[in-house]
């Protein structure tokens, strides 16, 4: 019979029978290291490209506009509602402000508030519409304009008497 400390016959590994352990790790794992160690930090080139991920990852979410675009500056008399529209052709007279079938673009905003409209690059040339709201004056007509770059116009006057001017 064996006795309860001889552990031989746990391991069957030859270089183990004369040790009372059935395990002695080699030195190896027993030494610690006293050497510092670097902390890296993320490099500059990989901070840009997780940068422009993150900005493609944005972009189909923000209004991009490489057309051009109309700039409305709006100082008709206080408490006028002034609107402009850009249009493929003349309508001549006062405009359907409320689904025209040609529409580019048609933006509004009271006095002392500019606005912008955009023309996209693949038209040619267009006609811009404006109106000052409840005035007894039919809407004023500019163009044809070609659209080779960026437009700005001017509304000036009272309700009942007003103009438009280029910038």
């Amino acid at each position: 019979m064996r006795e309860h400390n001889d552990f031989n016959h746990l391991c069957e590994h030859p270089d183990l029978h004369h040790s009372p352990l059935p395990f002695h790790p080699p030195k190896k794992f027993l030494t610690i290291s006293t050497e510092k160690k670097k902390v890296y930090s993320p490099s500059v080139s990989f901070t840009i490209i997780v940068a422009i991920i993150f900005i493609q990852a944005l972009t189909p979410f923000t209004e991009v506009y490489a057309d051009h675009t109309v700039f409305i500056q709006n100082k008709v008399a206080r408490g006028s509602y002034t609107e402009v529209a850009i249009v493929l052709e003349n309508k001549k007279g006062d405009f359907y402000w409320n689904g025209d079938s040609g529409i580019i673009d048609a933006e509004g905003a009271w006095t002392h508030t500019g606005y912008s409209l955009h023309v996209p690059d693949n038209v040619n040339s267009y006609w811009v519409a404006f109106r000052v709201a409840a005035s007894t004056e039919e809407d004023k007509w500019r163009g044809p304009i070609n659209n080779d770059g960026d437009k700005c116009w001017h509304f000036h006057g009272t309700l009942e008497s007003w103009e438009v001017y280029e910038c």
